[in-house]
């Protein structure tokens, strides 16, 4: 029988009862704030429906890894497979995700990602601002359709991808036993990804800023207008067409980087008053000491029964690992900016029909609604301030860790790799334990930060302490001095860009955010897994 594990101040109310006897986990680390309901009854639920298909199409250990909201939060559960078909099941996953993990680039290359470009190709078509009378909820329907699918592939990638990087980790260790996590990791580190190739661009952009001095001080200062006209602008215009379609996390109601120039000149200010050195000396130092790793473990390896099987898990996962980054550049961040603008021009047209008080109203009405918003005629103005209102009053709530039945078992090593150890927050006195996610030991100026849109708070050479990273965050790892997160593993965003930077990073803390005071003087240990909250 299932208990209701959440507090009085967290009232749930299940959909379905037999809800109530599952384990539901909140997703801190991509949903760390209560989201909007057109994020959640537009995103979540063509989720819901396009993660099933990759796992069936891949014979996964699990049916699906669905999605619940409870007062606005994001949780999920794993959707188990009959115990009776888990035996075959398992054998077609051996051989499918033998196949998949092994081809995963050319596939993406050849495949994946050119129906990706295809799929938001076509939502960018849709127009909903100015569809036709009676053609809008079709046309909504085939918004609905796409993400479905990109998030079908978005499985596709993300699957195979954590399977070639775990056949690796299990083959280093095999042959190193090395007592470093992170190590077999780092083999993987240095290749070109969209992230970091962004965080370059933005390098770049500040250096020919720097070479202005009336542009250094429009930059710095935060003067869009003063730069109007000049080189520096036009180049700034290209990177935010090429980069600036990404909102700073999963939620639609996100302005994109493409309407918000100020944050990325906000971002460009950490490396015009930082030092950080130029990016290619420093992927020379990150492709060095991902050859002098691999260099040592085929040394170890060579001419045993172990060296084909090796350098055959070591070339795939090369070859997959930068996709972590690149898929969400093409799905997460440009497929739904398109999804984003497109809903934009409708919440426009429904102002100017007089059924909204404003275009952002329509982050908080239903997909159902809008889908049906032709038919019904209805003036929805009051229904949107009034979840605006509900949504202000659910930011002050404590989402507890987990809903439904308490968990059982072993937790997945998988998981625990990407969204962190479970059990409660580790707090020895001063010293702040989370796992040990980029080597490294720096003592530096702790900057707390809740929101992505505070980044501009950070100046170089700060430890940056959030809640969690994502692929808008990149640019700012470099111009910090090492990472401390509330959430995530070793597989997580932060903590695999920290390796590309080589920052030294602790993540999945949990409570790093509460305990650390914004300016406090903190020593990170990336290799201890240790926040020191005083100086060492």
């Amino acid at each position: 029988m299932a208990v209701d594990t959440a507090p009085a101040t967290f009232p749930v109310e299940w959909k379905n009862p037999e809800d109530a006897q599952l384990t539901w986990f909140r997703d801190e680390m991509h949903f760390p704030e209560p989201l909007t309901p057109l994020t959640l009854t537009l995103l979540l639920e063509t989720f819901d429906e396009g993660n099933p298909l990759a796992c069936d199409e891949l014979a996964m250990p699990m049916s699906g890894l669905l999605y619940g909201w409870f007062n606005g939060y994001a949780y999920n559960m794993t959707r188990p497979v009959p115990e009776t078909e888990m035996p075959a099941r398992m054998e077609q996953n051996r051989q499918v995700m033998s196949e998949r993990m092994d081809n995963l680039r050319v596939l993406w290359d050849e495949h994946y990602l050119q129906r990706v470009v295809e799929l938001t190709d076509k939502i960018d078509s849709l127009d909903l601002e100015h569809a036709p009378t009676g053609d809008l909820a079709a046309r909504l329907a085939e918004m609905r359709e796409a993400l479905v699918e990109l998030w079908h592939i978005h499985f596709l990638v993300v699957f195979p991808k954590l399977g070639c990087g775990e056949r690796f980790f299990g083959m280093y260790q095999a042959v190193t036993r090395s007592p470093d996590e992170t190590a077999a990791y780092r083999c993987l580190q240095g290749f070109p990804n969209k992230s970091v190739e962004a965080g370059k661009a933005l390098w770049e952009l500040s250096c020919l800023a720097a070479e202005d001095e009336a542009v250094r001080a429009a930059v710095t200062g935060g003067n869009l207008e003063a730069l109007e006209g000049s080189p520096f602008k036009e180049a700034l215009d290209r990177y935010l067409d090429e980069y600036g379609r990404r909102a700073n996390g999963i939620e639609l109601a996100f302005p994109l980087w493409l309407e918000t120039p100020e944050f990325v000149l906000g971002l460009m200010r950490s490396y015009l008053t930082g030092e950080r050195g130029d990016p290619d000396i420093e992927h020379a130092t990150l492709v060095e000491e991902r050859d002098r790793l691999i260099a040592a473990a085929l040394e170890q390896v060579s001419g045993t029964d172990l060296e084909d099987p090796f350098r055959g898990a070591l070339q795939s996962a090369q070859a997959a690992w930068p996709l972590e980054e690149d898929h969400a550049f093409y799905i997460d961040q440009r497929a739904l900016a398109a999804v984003r603008l497109q809903l934009l021009g409708l919440g426009r047209r429904l102002a100017a029909e007089g059924k909204l008080a404003g275009a952002e109203d329509v982050w908080f009405l239903t997909y159902e609604e809008l889908a049906a918003t032709e038919a019904a005629g209805e003036d929805m103005t009051d229904r949107a301030v009034a979840r605006k209102r509900e949504r202000e009053a659910q930011r002050a709530l404590e989402a507890p860790p987990f809903l439904g039945a308490p968990p059982t078992g072993d937790p997945d090593p998988g998981l625990e790799k990407f969204f962190g150890k479970a059990g409660p927050p580790e707090l020895d006195g001063k010293v702040l334990r989370g796992s040990p996610a980029s080597a490294g030991r720096v003592t530096g100026t702790a900057r707390v930060i809740e929101r992505i849109d505070q980044l501009d708070r950070v100046q170089a050479g700060d430890i940056l302490v959030c809640r969690s990273t994502t692929p808008p965050w990149t640019p700012i790892f470099g111009s910090i001095a090492a990472l401390v997160t509330d959430t995530g593993g070793v597989l997580s965003h932060g903590a695999i860009v920290a390796r590309e930077y080589r920052l030294p990073a602790v993540v999945g803390t949990k409570i790093g955010t509460r305990v650390v005071v914004d300016g406090q003087t903190i020593t990170v240990d990336g290799e201890r897994g240790e926040v020191l909250l005083a100086p060492s």
